[in-house]
């Protein structure tokens, strides 16, 4: 691997997110509609998010709601 690879790896956060049955499922379904992985789908999903809020970036986003 090359010194400039291996720069690129470190560069990128991973992160593990949590779905209700319901979420996964729609999100499946996204998967084979768009023909999307679900990394790509989740990542877009992020930019989208973080692109609407940016605009409003002197009010804090909100907190999800927690489930029991």
């Amino acid at each position: 691997m090359t010194t400039e690879r291996i720069r690129l790896c470190q560069i990128k956060k991973r992160i593990i997110v949590n779905l209700e049955p319901e979420e996964y499922q729609q999100l499946s379904e996204l998967n084979v509609q768009e023909e999307r992985s679900f990394s790509w789908l989740g990542r877009q999903a992020i930019l989208d998010y973080t692109k609407k809020h940016k605009s409003s970036s002197s009010q804090p986003i909100a907190k999800a709601s927690t489930r029991k």
